[in-house]
């Protein structure tokens, strides 16, 4: 069973890095796609971590993990 997440990395005003994840994204995205709604999360300013304010793009991918079940019982 695979599982696929959205990683988004965001640079907050402390000079770290905070990653947002979404899980079961769809298939593909268009560059801009992902551009925009990491400006507009950035713009919102809706979103803190650690009383830090996101301020800047650092990347974003698409994360596949294969995942298989062991049986323990």
């Amino acid at each position: 069973m695979a599982r696929k997440t959205l990683k988004m990395v965001f640079k907050d005003d402390q000079d770290n890095q905070r990653t947002i994840s979404v899980t079961d994204p769809k298939d593909h995205y268009e560059e801009n796609e992902v551009k925009n709604a990491m400006d507009a999360i950035i713009a919102s300013n809706a979103l803190m971590a650690k009383e830090a304010v996101l301020t800047g793009k650092v990347k974003a991918y698409l994360e596949n993990v294969e995942v298989e079940p062991i049986g323990i019982e």
